[in-house]
């Protein structure tokens, strides 16, 4: 926010708040002061004893049953692993380490950082972390072997800006330089390839077919990437500490990956087990003082913050600390779970992709509370919480043990949603926001192409990078139904079990095992999706304003379907008016329509000018797609263009401009449509306020889909814009699906 409009605010509100507000920063400004003061001077390693054993959860290895042709791509995506080769949103399979030369984003590029040779006394780290930490950082780093290669965990590796590691976190700066797109380092640093090495080593040691290098080659790779991490990466230091809510997913895979490996028999180095309890026993400590909570803007990060907790307090020995971790996350999570999933069973930041990254993280957060001992869960019941940031909140826990029925339900309803957001192809049909987030990828769709088929479908790749001539395995980000699958543990919907079974996603078993007894046996709720207005009278009156507009402000499109059976045959409506979509779905049809709000209060960043656009696709093949999100700070003007109304397939006025997208890369867009008519035959719906309000009616027939749009005050209406679909954050296809 620039100065003036920080003096316009001030200026606006009444004295006394206005001196609360300014006491409130002055005290943050000095607590933060002598915290930064204390980190540079002491250090941030606590010299305590480690934390004692890991409590492990997996009683059985929960591997996912893969045919060969997928133990042979995980095989081969394992193998770039080991080789710290990444494909992070759209960074291409390049190798994140010191002195990497990068490709560079839309032409913004840095040059390479010096490359790095790591001695095993660690010497190499001076310089590379405060002065404070050094010795704790040399310490850890002995306990690699002496062959390991060091990652450069600082670096975007596609812009090739670094940022380092000797600066306290809450100096960090980013989204100010054009091209650098902080989020690179922050979905490395997630870390959530361990649990695919993990399985690795569990394939390798079965003797399961693949390819696979030797079993104790994965174990090994494991321990060493979360020393060099720790090592190179001081709590509370550098840009992998900036946001709280990476440090609550890196966490949850370390201790997935770990626990995996111990299921799987594998026999980890005592003082390797010692210095990652420390570590994650710091992890738990910083998350549960910076949780990411705000009086009304708080969510997904929120909900990691959370989730993160609960899976640091579950995994190490029971104490007053971790037993006061437990009591927060199952309370807060209890409380957010109600307040964010609305009446529809929808998440409430008006996108779909959203939906299901906030459903998986409540999802794994639960089950690492429900499947903890009775005895470790009565210690939780009776725990004071951690000191929560707001004083105000409720101190008293829920009136039941465990959480309630009313819980277990919203997951189900929330996940069942999935099922009816999931498009022919097996991605979901986006509306608002989609940056390719995950809480744990289990089980990523990866599928092994050629190097020149991707190439010839994906534009930013760099040859020198990523070789025509090699194989180049390709992660569906859009594939969405692993997170439907793993509620099958709880939900009697004998519906999402059919479809699971038929998708091949009913991955129940890690589930189960992280649950355990603290599942409940069969949790039975009401389809997600709410009530639509369906008066016949409302589209018929629609119509009939249509025919008797101006020509000039009016316009038909149809998309006819090939010569078949009905299209309305089989066809089920969803209708799930708190998120704003509509949704019709046969054997040959998909059909999805976004109109409604823009968010709950707060949590409206990340929505899109996308209110009356169509996502389509007819006899499997996507007509109409929505663009994705590309990405989000590093390019501003790239931000607003797949923002703005001209890159979606919805109606647009003559005088839609750029300027209608706000500059901030989150800032709330004025875009509520309102459903007037939605049923099986069809939809009517407006958008904007009268007498400008655009119109979109749609028909819905046996032999295809016929569109009307009206727009009052306009000269004609405007041809889409279109862009170049981004199929997941970073990464733009060469094709698009253009309307005939």
């Amino acid at each position: 926010m620039s100065i003036l409009s920080l003096a316009i605010k001030a200026l606006r509100m009444p004295p006394r708040k206005l001196a609360q507000k300014i006491c409130a920063r002055l005290g943050r400004w000095r607590a933060q002061r002598s915290e930064r003061s204390h980190d540079l001077r002491l250090g941030t390693w606590d010299n305590e004893p480690p934390p004692g054993p890991f409590q492990w959860r997996l009683r059985e290895l929960p591997l996912p049953q893969r045919n060969l042709e997928e133990l042979t791509t995980v095989a081969e995506v394992c193998r770039r692993h080991l080789d710290h080769r990444y494909d992070l949103l759209g960074s291409g399979w390049i190798r994140w380490e010191h002195g990497v030369v990068c490709p560079g984003l839309l032409g913004h590029r840095f040059p390479p950082g010096r490359s790095m040779s790591a001695d095993t006394a660690g010497t190499w780290l001076a310089g590379q972390v405060p002065t404070s930490c050094l010795a704790n950082s040399q310490a850890l780093w002995r306990l690699v072997s002496p062959d390991y290669r060091p990652h450069d965990w600082q670096l975007d590796a596609r812009s090739g800006y670094r940022w380092s590691a000797t600066i306290w976190h809450r100096d960090i700066r980013y989204g100010h330089l054009l091209g650098v797109d902080v989020k690179l380092p922050w979905e490395l640093a997630r870390m959530q390839h361990l649990p695919l090495l993990a399985q690795a080593y569990a394939h390798a040691r079965r003797g399961d077919a693949g390819g696979w290098e030797t079993a104790d080659r994965y174990a090994q790779e494991i321990q060493n990437q979360i020393l060099d991490f720790c090592a190179a990466n001081p709590p509370r230091f550098g840009v992998n500490w900036a946001c709280t809510m990476d440090v609550a997913i890196r966490v949850a895979n370390w201790l997935l990956a770990l626990d995996v490996l111990h299921a799987a028999g594998a026999q980890l180095n005592p003082r390797f087990l010692a210095a990652a309890g420390s570590a994650v026993r710091a992890h738990g400590r910083f998350i549960a003082s910076h949780l990411e909570w705000d009086p009304v803007a708080r969510g997904n990060h929120y909900l990691a913050d959370l989730a993160g907790l609960a899976w640091t307090g579950a995994w190490l020995p029971a104490d007053d600390e971790t037993d006061s971790w437990l009591a927060l996350a199952w309370r807060e999570l209890t409380a957010e779970t109600q307040r964010l999933f609305q009446a529809d069973g929808t998440y409430g930041e008006a996108s779909t992709a959203y939906h299901c990254l906030a459903t998986e993280t409540v999802v794994y957060g639960t089950l690492a509370i429900a499947g903890l001992s009775a005895a470790r869960q009565a210690r939780m019941q009776v725990a004071i919480p951690y000191p929560h940031p707001a004083a105000t909140r409720p101190s008293t826990p829920p009136a039941q043990s465990g959480f309630p029925s009313t819980h277990w339900q919203t997951l189900a309803r929330a996940a069942t949603a999935i099922r009816d957001f999931t498009t022919p192809d097996g991605g979901i049909a986006l509306i608002g926001d989609d940056d390719s987030g995950r809480f744990i990828r289990w089980r990523p769709a990866y599928r092994l192409i050629s190097g020149r088929e991707a190439h010839a479908s994906y534009l930013d790749l760099d040859p020198r990078i990523d070789s025509p001539d090699q194989p180049f395995p390709d992660l569906d980000h859009r594939d969405k139904r692993a997170v439907a699958g793993a509620i099958l543990a709880w939900s009697s919907d004998a519906e999402l079990a059919a479809w699971a079974a038929i998708q091949g996603t009913d991955e129940t078993v890690l589930t189960v095992a992280l649950g355990d007894a603290g599942l409940p046996n069969s949790t039975t709720h009401p389809p997600p999706g709410g009530s639509a207005p369906n008066l016949p009278l409302v589209k018929a009156d629609a119509l009939r304003t249509w025919t008797t507009s101006a020509v000039a402000h009016r316009q038909e499109t149809n998309f006819a379907a090939t010569p078949g059976s009905p299209l309305t045959d089989g066809l089920l409506f969803r209708a799930f008016p708190d998120l704003g979509l509509w949704i019709w779905r046969s054997p040959r049809l998909f059909l999805a329509v976004r109109c409604g709000p823009s968010g709950l209060p707060g949590l409206t960043g990340h929505a899109h000018q996308d209110q009356l656009a169509i996502e389509l696709h007819l006899d499997g093949r996507a007509v109409v797609r929505d663009p994705g999100s590309f990405i989000y700070t590093p390019v501003s003007e790239e931000r607003r263009r797949y923002r703005s109304r001209c890159a979606h397939r919805a109606p647009e006025p003559t005088s839609a401009v750029m300027s209608d997208v706000p500059l901030a890369p989150f800032a709330a867009i004025d875009s509520d449509g309102q459903c007037l008519y939605a049923a099986t035959d069809g939809f009517v719906g407006i958008a904007g306020v009268a007498p400008h309000a655009i119109c979109r009616w749609l028909d819905i027939g046996a032999t295809g889909i016929v569109i009307r749009d009206l727009i009052p005050g306009s000269s004609r209406v405007a041809a889409v814009n279109s862009v170049a679909p981004a199929l997941a954050y970073g990464r733009r296809s060469r094709s698009g699906t253009q309307p005939p």
